[in-house]
C-alpha cells in the first residue's frame, strides 16, 4: 500500500477568514512540494513497469502528487488507476483511488462529488480492515465538513480520526490531525485550545524528526501570535519556518512565508526589511510561474511602495498584479490591487482612469459576492447531501442494531427450544433406557419361560418315548404268555397295556398348551392353514415343526408307518401341496 502524507491546514497572516479557508487545500502538506522532476519520474516508471497492480500504484500516486498542479490531470490518472483496480480486482487500489478522487473534488469545491467517492472509499475501508486508510479518509471528512461551516461534524470526524490513529501508532498521522484540530480552534479564535493541540503535535514532530510538519505548526502558531498582535513572537515562528523550508527547498511554501514575513514586518514599521521579503516572494512565484502568488506579491510591493509614498512604483506593480488578475479571470484574493489603482490615479488627477478602475473594482466585488453566495449555496447543497448521508448512514446503523437484536431473539428462542427438546430427548432417552430395561428383564422372563417350556416339552416327548417302550415290552410279554395259557397273567398283562395308552386327551391338551407357548407363530399359521383341518392333521403339524419322523410319529401316536403315511399325504391334499414333504417347508417357512 502506498503511504501517502496526511493533508493538514496551514494558517497564512494577512488573509481574512474566508480566504484562508479557499486555501486550504492548495497548501496541504507535501503538494507543492512534488517537483515536475518527480512526477516525471514517476510517468517513466509508469512506462517502465508490466505488472498491473504497481501501474494502479504508480497511477494513484501520480493523481496524488498532480492534485494542486492540475486538477484535470490528477482526475485522468486516478480514473485510469480506479479502471484498472477494477478490472484486476485490486481492492487495495480501488480504495486509494476512491480516496484520492475524493480529496481531488474537495479540492476543487465539488463537495457533494467528494462525499460520494468518501462514502466508497470508507465503506472498502471497512471491508478491508485498513484502518491507516480509514484515518486518512476521517480526516478527509474532518476538511469537507469544516469547508463548509459545519463545524461540529468537522470536529467529530477530526477526533474519530485521532481515536483511530492513536489507537494503531500512528505517529505522523496522530501529529497531522493535531495540526488540523488547532487550525479548527484557531478558526473559532480559542487560541488557548488551537496553541495546546499544535504543541502537542510539535511534540510528536519533533519526535519523529519530521521537519515539514515542524514547518508548518511553526507557521500556524506565529498566526496565533499575528492574532493576537503579538508580532516579535509570530516574526520567531514565521523565520523558523522559512529556514526549515529553504532548506528543504519546498519552495512554495516559502513564497507564501515570505509575504507572512513582510506583513508582519509591515505591521512593526520596518520598512527597510519588508521590501526584501515581498521582493524575494515575488522571484520565487515567477521562478516557479506562479500566477496567483505572483500577482499578490505584486500588490504587496504596490502597497509598500504607496505606504512609503513611492507611487510610481506602486503604480507599476499594482498594475502588474492587475494584468496578472485580467488574465487569470480570477480574482479571489488581489482585486485590492485594482482599488489601489483606483486611489493612485485620483491622488494624481486622472479622474477618469480613476473612475475606470472604481468600476472594475465594483464589478470585480460583485463577482466576488456572487462568487461566494455560490459557493454559499453551494455549501449548502453540500450540508444536505451530507445531512442526507449521514441520515442514510444512522438509518443503516438502525436497521443493523435491530437485525442483530432480532437476530439474538431469535438465536436466544433456538436456544431456548433446543434446550427444551434436548430436555425431552433426555427425559424420552431416560425413559426409554428404563423401558428397555424393563423390555430385557421381560425377554430373559420369557426367554426362561420358553426355555422351561421346551424343556417341559422336551420331557414330555421323552415321556412319550419311554411310554412307548413300556408298550413294548408288554406286547411282547403277552405274546409270550399267550402261547402258556396262563389266562390271568395274560389279563394283568392286557389291562396294564390299556392304562398306557399313548397321549390321552390329557396328554394333548398339556402338550398343545406347551407348544402353544413355546411356538406361538407356528400355532397361528397352524390355525390358519385350512379352517378344515382336524385335530388328527393339527397333531400331525405339530409333530413335523417338532422334527419327528414318520417312525417317531407313529410311535409317539401308538400308530403304525403306513398310518402315519397316509394321514400326511391326506394332510398334504388338504393344503393343495404336491407331496407330503413339502409340509416341512409351509410349516417352517
Amino acid at each position: 500500500m502506498l503511504n501517502f502524507p496526511y493533508k493538514t491546514i496551514d494558517s497564512i497572516s494577512g488573509l481574512s477568514r474566508s480566504v484562508l479557508l479557499f486555501l486550504f487545500f492548495l497548501i496541504a502538506a507535501g503538494l507543492f512540494s512534488q517537483t515536475k522532476r518527480e512526477i516525471d519520474s514517476l510517468k517513466n516508471e509508469l512506462n517502465t513497469f508490466h505488472s498491473d497492480t504497481t501501474k494502479v500504484n504508480i497511477l494513484n500516486k501520480l493523481g496524488f502528487k498532480t492534485i494542486n498542479s492540475n486538477i484535470d490531470e490528477s482526475l485522468q490518472f486516478l480514473a485510469q488507476a480506479l479502471e484498472l483496480a477494477k478490472s484486476i480486482n485490486f481492492e487495495r487500489g480501488k480504495l486509494e483511488a476512491y480516496s484520492n478522487i475524493g480529496c481531488t473534488h474537495l479540492q476543487s469545491g465539488s463537495y457533494t462529488l467528494a462525499l460520494s467517492y468518501l462514502s466508497k472509499a470508507l465503506k472498502l475501508a471497512e471491508k478491508l480492515n485498513d484502518l491507516h486508510q480509514k484515518v486518512i479518509i476521517y480526516n478527509y471528512y474532518h476538511l469537507l465538513y469544516f469547508n463548509i461551516g459545519s463545524n461540529n461534524k468537522a470536529a467529530e470526524y477530526a477526533f474519530k480520526a485521532l481515536y483511530l490513529a492513536e489507537e494503531i501508532n500512528l505517529e505522523a498521522g496522530v501529529a497531522a490531525i493535531y495540526i488540523n484540530i488547532g487550525n479548527m480552534y484557531l478558526e473559532q479564535k480559542n487560541y488557548t485550545k488551537s496553541k495546546k493541540y499544535l504543541m502537542q503535535a510539535l511534540e510528536i514532530a519533533k519526535k519523529i524528526k519530521h521537519k515539514k510538519k515542524i514547518a508548518i505548526i511553526n507557521t500556524n502558531l506565529g498566526q496565533i501570535c499575528i492574532d493576537k498582535k503579538k508580532y516579535k513572537s509570530a516574526l520567531d515562528y514565521y523565520l523558523k519556518a522559512m529556514n526549515t523550508y529553504e532548506k528543504l527547498e519546498i519552495y512554495p511554501r516559502l513564497i507564501n512565508i515570505y509575504i507572512s514575513i513582510g506583513d508582519i514586518l509591515l505591521l512593526q514599521n520596518k520598512f527597510d526589511q519588508v521590501r526584501e521579503y515581498y521582493q524575494k516572494s515575488l522571484g520565487l512565484a515567477n521562478k516557479l510561474s506562479f500566477d496567483g502568488q505572483i500577482s499578490q506579491s505584486c500588490y504587496k510591493l504596490a502597497n509598500y511602495y504607496y505606504i512609503t509614498g513611492k507611487n510610481d512604483s506602486a503604480y507599476y506593480f499594482a498594475d502588474s498584479s492587475y494584468k496578472v488578475i485580467m488574465q487569470l479571470n480570477n480574482y479571489p484574493i488581489d482585486y485590492d490591487a485594482v482599488l489601489l489603482l483606483y486611489k493612485l490615479n485620483y491622488n494624481d488627477g486622472n479622474f477618469k482612469d480613476a473612475c475606470d478602475f472604481l468600476e472594475i473594482y465594483k464589478q470585480m466585488n460583485d463577482s466576488l459576492i456572487a462568487k461566494r453566495n455560490y459557493m454559499a449555496l453551494d455549501n449548502l447543497e453540500a450540508q444536505y447531501v451530507l445531512e442526507k448521508y449521514e441520515k442514510k448512514i444512522q438509518l443503516v446503523k438502525m436497521e443493523k442494531t435491530m437485525f442483530k437484536l432480532k437476530s439474538i431473539f431469535i438465536i436466544s428462542l433456538i436456544i431456548l427450544l433446543s434446550v427444551i427438546i434436548m430436555q425431552k430427548i433426555n427425559k424420552k432417552r431416560i425413559q426409554n433406557k428404563n423401558d428397555k430395561e424393563i423390555i430385557t428383564l421381560k425377554l430373559l422372563k420369557i426367554k426362561g419361560e420358553l426355555n422351561r417350556k421346551k424343556a417341559e416339552l422336551k420331557t414330555l416327548t421323552f415321556t412319550i418315548v419311554e411310554k412307548n417302550k413300556k408298550i413294548d415290552n408288554l406286547q411282547n410279554e403277552i405274546a409270550i404268555i399267550g402261547k402258556s395259557d396262563d389266562l390271568d397273567a395274560l389279563n394283568e398283562k392286557k389291562e396294564e397295556l390299556r392304562n398306557l395308552k399313548i397321549l390321552t386327551e390329557d396328554d394333548w391338551v398339556k402338550f398343545k398348551s406347551i407348544f402353544k407357548d413355546v411356538y406361538s407363530e407356528s400355532t397361528l399359521k397352524i390355525n390358519h392353514l385350512n379352517p378344515n383341518l382336524s385335530e388328527g392333521d393339527k397333531r400331525q403339524l405339530m409333530l413335523i415343526k417338532l422334527g419327528f419322523s414318520i417312525n417317531q410319529s407313529a410311535e409317539i401316536l401308538g400308530v403304525g408307518y403306513r398310518a402315519i403315511q397316509k394321514a400326511r399325504q391326506r394332510l398334504a391334499q388338504k393344503l393343495n401341496l404336491k407331496s407330503s414333504k413339502d409340509i416341512s417347508n409351509i410349516i417352517n417357512g
